[in-house]
Parts: C-alpha cells; sequence; structure tokens
C-alpha cells in the first residue's frame, strides 16, 4: 500500500492519530469502512478482540505516523469513486472519532457479512469486552441499514 494514497484518504476523513489504542482503533475501523465503501486498499481483516482488525494496516498506521504530515488530500477523479467516498464521508460524519461506535458498526457488518444469523451475531457482540446492549446492537443495525455499505 502507498502510504501517502492511505494518508491522503485519512486527511480527506479527518481522524488519523496512532497515539493511543482508541485512536488506533478508529484508525482501523476507518479504514475497514472505508474499503467497505469501496476503496480499495487491499488490506485483509480478520475478527479481533474490537472486531475487524488487519495486522498489516496496523503496521503501516505507524509507519504513515512518520510521513503523515506530507500526504496531500485524495482527490477522486471518477464520478463513481467520488461517491462510494461521499456516501462514506455522510455515513462516518458525527462517529467518526467515537471509537465505541465504530467498533459495534464495523462488528457487526463484518460478521454480518461473514454470513453469520442475526442471533449469532448479537450474541458475539454481546461477548465483547466492551459489553454493548441490545439496544445499541438494534440502533447499529438500523444505521447500517440506512447508511451503511451495501
Amino acid at each position: 500500500m502507498d502510504l501517502e494514497i492511505l494518508g491522503g484518504f485519512l486527511k480527506k476523513v479527518g481522524n488519523f492519530s496512532m497515539k493511543s489504542y482508541e485512536k488506533r482503533l478508529i484508525f482501523q475501523k476507518t479504514v475497514y469502512f472505508l474499503q467497505e465503501f469501496g476503496v480499495g486498499f487491499g488490506y485483509k481483516f480478520s475478527w479481533y478482540i474490537a472486531g475487524p482488525y488487519s495486522p498489516e494496516l496496523a503496521g503501516d498506521g505507524f509507519r504513515l505516523e512518520a510521513i503523515y504530515d506530507k500526504a496531500r488530500r485524495v482527490e477522486m477523479i471518477e464520478k463513481k469513486d467520488q461517491d462510494s467516498i461521499n456516501s462514506f464521508l455522510v455515513f462516518i460524519e458525527g462517529i467518526k472519532n467515537n471509537a465505541r461506535q465504530l467498533e459495534l458498526l464495523a462488528s457487526i457488518d463484518f460478521l454480518k457479512k461473514l454470513g453469520y444469523s442475526e442471533d449469532s451475531m448479537r450474541t458475539i457482540v454481546k461477548a465483547k469486552v466492551q459489553l454493548f446492549t441490545d439496544e445499541e446492537i438494534d440502533r447499529g443495525l438500523r444505521t447500517l441499514a440506512e447508511r451503511g455499505p451495501s
């Protein structure tokens, strides 16, 4: 992955930092959702303590930290790419710095895409370290249905 391109996308979002566990979680979930909205970074995610996680992305995040100031905001040329980014920005607005909400939404989305039933997904998400409630899961399901990735 070209770290300057990754940095350019993250500058467009405006929430990149690797300075704390919470910020690293936000970084992971932001890139997870960028990919789900169609940005082809190519990171592979697997299930981990806080939902979908990519060790390769974690390493790139620490490398990106050293050059982030040099990265320029990415501007999309093709309309379909711009539409994908705009949909992503609408989706993440208001939650881009909320690690708990991003963890919940990414966890639900990841498990649903793996084919888990809603009951199984709820059981797994409720058992996470963060202890999400039924109400939070219901809200997350609605959010993903209304404006989440396809």
